[in-house]
C-alpha cells in the first residue's frame, strides 16, 4: 500500500483512499484513510493492512 491507493475494507465498505502509513516496530502497521460519507461529510479512520483490499479503478 502506498499513499494516494484507493482501497476498500474486505468486510465491503465505501472506496477509501490512503493518507499515511504508520509503522512502528513495536507495535502493529496501521494504515490511515479518508473517505466520504452519503452526506459528503469526510471521515477518516485507521486500519490494520491485513484488512484492506486494493480497489481495481480501470
Amino acid at each position: 500500500m502506498k499513499v494516494g491507493y484507493v482501497v476498500r475494507l474486505k468486510s465491503g465498505g465505501p472506496q477509501m483512499t490512503v493518507n499515511q502509513i504508520f509503522s512502528d516496530v513495536a507495535t502493529a502497521s496501521t494504515i490511515e484513510c479518508f473517505w466520504f460519507n452519503y452526506d459528503e461529510v469526510r471521515l477518516h479512520g485507521n486500519f490494520a493492512p491485513d484488512a484492506l483490499e486494493l480497489v481495481n479503478e480501470s
